[in-house]
């Protein structure tokens, strides 16, 4: 897991060729000009989903995890936060799945604030619960093809 400003974004780059697609693209468009929903930036290897999501208390909603994608979760309303655990707390996730849902929230899980301007990058290995917080913001998810 990666958290930082997107002004440092540039440094992340030579960790894998996707995720440099990605950075590239980042630092190349002016996100708020994005469509709602998903707009591709190299086919099923890098696509950033854009959405106006509703956000729930702390210690509730799910934790989720991916096998192949990272997410770079960039908020654009600045007032979200992301829960993070290592994936190994939730050893029953179905190996067969691309991603996985775990409702049981953990109580001793990190929170990250994700304040405008940055962003935070959750590999496979990190399970994460985002939308934290109150009301609705509006935010993207970078899915990243890394496995």
């Amino acid at each position: 897991m990666i958290c930082d400003t997107l002004a440092n974004l540039s440094f992340y780059k030579g960790i894998h060729p996707n995720l440099d697609t990605a950075i590239d693209y980042l630092l190349s468009h002016d996100l708020s000009e994005l469509q709602t929903g998903r707009n591709v930036v190299d086919g099923d290897q890098v696509f950033i989903n854009v959405m106006d999501a509703a956000y729930h208390a702390a210690g509730t909603g799910t934790f989720e995890a991916h096998r192949t994608y990272a997410d770079i979760q960039i908020s654009f309303t600045g007032d979200e936060s992301i829960g993070w655990l290592p994936l190994g707390v939730f050893p029953d996730w179905d190996a067969n799945e691309e991603s996985g849902l775990f409702a049981d929230f953990p109580k001793d899980h990190a929170i990250l604030p994700m304040k405008k301007d940055h962003f935070v990058i959750m590999f496979p290995q990190d399970a994460h619960a985002p939308g934290i917080g109150e009301g609705k913001g509006r935010k993207a998810v970078v899915k990243v093809k890394v496995k």
